[in-house]
């Protein structure tokens, strides 16, 4: 069996992720569009799509390991007023290594949501969100499942 390494070689590790990611947050671009269809999906820095009239105030929200039971919001951020955003991922080792997250945009009331599961980094594309006019839809819920389950029951406790 191997020993761990010494607390001197985790600094260094420590040391060799931050210089590699440069210590900067590293943030996922891009725009929230009115479209038919509801999707979140990677698209090329080329892609004419980016370049459209998006959804200004749409609220673009990330979690980290969405398959579990608690999975950890790792950024939050609000579109401008042309649908661009930039979402910082505030989880350690984010655009250097390889990590699932899902990535939820929406604009109540007069817009649905979107959700999809992706995965960081992606060098070179941005995400193009596109919500649907009209009431939410999406019946998948986002976010820790065990907070939201624990305060719908909590008046049923309280009995």
């Amino acid at each position: 069996m191997t020993a761990p390494p010494p607390r001197a070689w985790r600094a260094w590790i420590g040391v060799a992720l931050c210089t590699l990611g440069g210590c900067a947050p590293y943030a996922v671009r891009g725009v929230v569009v009115s479209g038919d269809r509801p999707s979140v999906q990677w698209v090329g820095a080329d892609d004419a799509r980016l370049k459209a009239s998006g959804l200004a105030s749409a609220r673009v929200t990330a979690w980290l390991d969405p398959d579990r039971l608690s999975p950890e919001q790792v950024g939050t951020t609000t579109t401008d007023g042309t649908g661009r955003f930039a979402l910082p991922i505030g989880a350690t080792g984010a655009g250097v290594l390889l990590m699932d997250i899902q990535v939820r945009g929406q604009r109540s009331p007069d817009h649905g949501s979107a959700t999809a599961e992706l995965t960081l980094p992606q060098r070179g594309r941005h995400l193009l969100i596109t919500l649907v006019p009209g009431p939410d839809a999406d019946p998948r819920p986002a976010g820790n499942v065990l907070e939201r389950t624990l305060r719908d029951a909590e008046p049923f406790l309280r009995q």
